[in-house]
C-alpha cells in the first residue's frame, strides 16, 4: 500500500497546477453566481425587481439558480480530464526509468483508478455543496434526489468524452502519439454531440422539445425542459454507468498500459 500511495502522491504532484488551475475556474464562477443571487436578494438587482414585479423576478431567479447549479457542476467535472501526468511521463521517457522500478502494470492502472473514483467523489461533493449554498442565498428549495440524479448525469457524460482521450494516452509511446489524444477527444465530442442530437429529434418522445430548442422563439425554459425530460428519462442510468465506466477504464488502461510498457 506504501507503494500505491507513493505513486498517488507523485501523481498528484505531477498535476497539481492541472487540479488548481480547475478548482480556481470553479470557485471563481461560483462566487461569480453567488455575488449575482446575493444582489438579487438584497442588492442592486434587487431594486430592479421590485420594478418588474414578483413573477418575473421569481422567473429571473429561478433560472439563474439552475444555470449556476447545473454549470457549476459541469464544471466540476474538468477534473475528470486527463490530468496531464500521461503526457509528462512520455516527455521525460519515464517508461524507461520505470523498468528499474517494481511497479507492475497492475499498479500503474491502480492509480488511474484511485484517481479516477477520487475525482467522481470531488465533483459531486462539490455539485452538492455548492447546490446547498445557492440554495439557502436564493431560498429556492434544494431538491436533493432531483439534483443528485442530474450531477450524476452529468458526470457519467464528462467520463464518456474523457474515457476515449485518456485510453489513447494510456497507448501512446511518443509524443506524437500522445498528440492523436485531443484530436479522438474532439471528434468523440463532435459524434456524440450529433449523434445524441440526430436520435432525439427522431424520437418522438423528444422531438418536441428538440423543436421548441431550435425554433426562432426559444429560450432558456425550452433548454430547460429538454433537460429535465433526458433527467427523467436516463437519471436512473447514471449511477450504473458510472461504476460501468469505473470498470471499463481500468481494465482498458491495464490492456494498453501493457502495450505502453512492453
Amino acid at each position: 500500500m506504501k507503494k500505491i500511495g507513493a505513486l498517488v502522491y507523485r501523481e498528484l504532484l505531477l498535476a497539481k497546477r492541472f487540479y488548481i488551475t480547475d478548482i480556481l475556474i470553479v470557485f471563481g464562477v461560483s462566487a461569480f453566481g453567488y455575488l449575482i443571487l446575493m444582489s438579487m436578494e438584497f442588492g442592486n438587482i434587487a431594486k430592479i425587481f421590485e420594478e418588474m414585479g414578483g413573477e418575473m423576478a421569481d422567473i429571473t431567479k429561478n433560472s439563474v439558480y439552475y444555470i449556476f447549479n447545473y454549470l457549476t457542476a459541469a464544471l466540476w467535472c474538468l477534473l475528470l480530464n486527463e490530468n496531464g501526468t500521461s503526457s509528462a511521463d512520455i516527455k521525460t521517457k519515464w517508461r524507461m526509468y520505470g523498468f528499474t522500478m517494481p511497479v507492475t502494470d497492475k499498479e500503474n492502472a491502480l492509480v488511474k483508478l484511485i484517481i479516477n473514483v477520487s475525482g467522481v467523489i470531488l465533483c459531486f461533493s462539490g455539485a452538492v455543496a455548492n447546490g446547498l449554498i445557492i440554495s439557502a442565498i436564493s431560498g429556492i428549495d434544494f431538491d436533493f434526489v432531483k439534483s443528485a440524479k442530474a450531477y450524476l448525469l452529468i458526470i457519467a457524460l464528462s467520463m464518456l468524452f474523457c474515457f476515449f482521450g485518456s485510453a489513447a494516452l494510456s497507448w501512446a509511446r511518443t509524443e506524437k502519439e500522445a498528440g492523436l489524444s485531443n484530436v479522438v477527444q474532439i471528434f468523440t465530442i463532435i459524434i456524440m454531440g450529433n449523434a445524441g442530437f440526430f436520435l432525439f429529434k427522431g424520437s418522438e418522445e423528444f422531438s418536441p422539445y428538440i423543436s421548441a430548442l431550435i425554433s426562432e422563439d426559444s429560450n432558456i425554459f425550452a433548454l430547460k425542459n429538454l433537460a429535465a425530460k433526458i433527467l427523467e428519462r436516463f437519471g436512473a442510468f447514471a449511477l450504473p454507468c458510472i461504476i460501468l465506466l469505473t470498470v471499463v477504464s481500468y481494465f482498458v488502461n491495464l490492456r494498453l498500459m501493457k502495450r505502453r510498457y512492453k
